[in-house]
Order: structure tokens, then C-alpha cells, then sequence
């Protein structure tokens, strides 16, 4: 596997650590679920424009950007689940 593939899996392994270590973030991220995919691509997108401006957070922001894609934010739920 390449190391592009290797950093995103990484990221997305961390997004869904924060996400089931904060309330917060879990509720959000179950508020999604229960969403069409256009509108959740449009709150994940949201979130991105807030979040895009935090330097720190740049790691986070790119892997939120990839639950934008159905079949990553089915996994990232299913890890969730795991958890």
C-alpha cells in the first residue's frame, strides 16, 4: 500500500477515535447517520468550512472531508459501532 493510503487510513483511524471519545462529536456523528446522503455531505461540508481555518486541525479536516463519500462514512459508522 502506498503511503497516500497509508496517511488517509491512518486519519481516518484517528477521526474515528476522537469522534468515540467526545459526546459531542459522537452525537454529531449520529445525527448524520440519520441523514440523506446530500445532507450529509452538506453538514460534513459545513463543518469543514469551520473547522478549515484552525491550523491544528488540518489532519482532522481532510479525513472529515472523506465521510463525504458514502462508502468511507458506512465504515467509519460501522467502526463506531465497535467502539
Amino acid at each position: 500500500m502506498d503511503t497516500r493510503m497509508d496517511s488517509m487510513f491512518d486519519g481516518l483511524t484517528t477521526l474515528i477515535r476522537v469522534i468515540s471519545q467526545d459526546d459531542r462529536m459522537r452525537q454529531w456523528f449520529k445525527s448524520l447517520e440519520r441523514k440523506s446522503e446530500r445532507e450529509r455531505a452538506v453538514e460534513i461540508h459545513s463543518m469543514v468550512v469551520r473547522m478549515a481555518g484552525v491550523k491544528e486541525a488540518q489532519g482532522f479536516v481532510k479525513s472529515l472531508k472523506l465521510l463525504m463519500v458514502p462508502q468511507v462514512f458506512a465504515a467509519a459508522s460501522h467502526g463506531l459501532k465497535r467502539c
